[in-house]
């Protein structure tokens, strides 16, 4: 079982096993990423995902991993990191995942939780319009995100995103 996902440069050849993850679509870009999949017994291995890197990350509660590129979004299983579903063409920017296994996206006006399909996303309600977000970290339950009003551009803010409740609160202009 697959127990942990790093986004890393290009390796060397036959520095690890690899394995090609590509979608079968006319509008694919040159832009490949690399993810290092590591195992519960420490075997290393690599995946090569069409698109540039936008992040990856693993829920050990749902048994997914979830990578994020410029081209796709891959939903994996960690038993051997088959191919769940794939959504082309995202517009997701960022991804992380909760305390309790819960993957979270964002574009660049919107927060979404993945549900049981890549379908099924589930939009989070914000207090402001949000433009260019960026996930920061986690501290304890709850993730700091950074983001720029929409149409007031100047004012910088950092919020805070419960995933105990699912509520976002502004903790303050920055």
């Amino acid at each position: 079982m697959i127990s942990s996902v790093e986004i890393i440069n290009r390796p060397q050849s036959g520095e690890y096993k690899e394995r090609i993850y590509d979608n079968d679509s006319a509008w694919k870009s040159a832009d490949w990423s690399w993810v290092k999949f590591t195992n519960d017994n420490y075997d290393e291995w690599c995946g090569h995902f069409r698109g540039a890197s936008y992040g990856a990350a693993i829920s050990t509660s749902r048994n997914e991993i979830l990578v994020l590129t410029s081209d796709c979004l891959y939903l994996l299983d960690t038993n051997v990191g088959n191919i769940i579903e794939i959504m082309e063409s995202p517009q997701f920017k960022s991804i992380t995942v909760s305390p309790q296994g819960d993957f979270i996206l964002a574009d660049s006006y919107h927060i979404q939780r993945l549900g049981k399909k890549l379908a099924t996303m589930e939009s989070i309600n914000s207090p402001v319009e949000m433009d260019s977000i960026v996930f920061k970290e986690w501290v304890n339950d709850n993730l700091l995100i950074y983001c720029e009003e929409f149409t007031n551009w100047t004012r910088k803010l950092e919020l805070q995103l419960n995933s105990k409740t699912w509520e976002i609160k502004i903790l303050k202009s920055v």
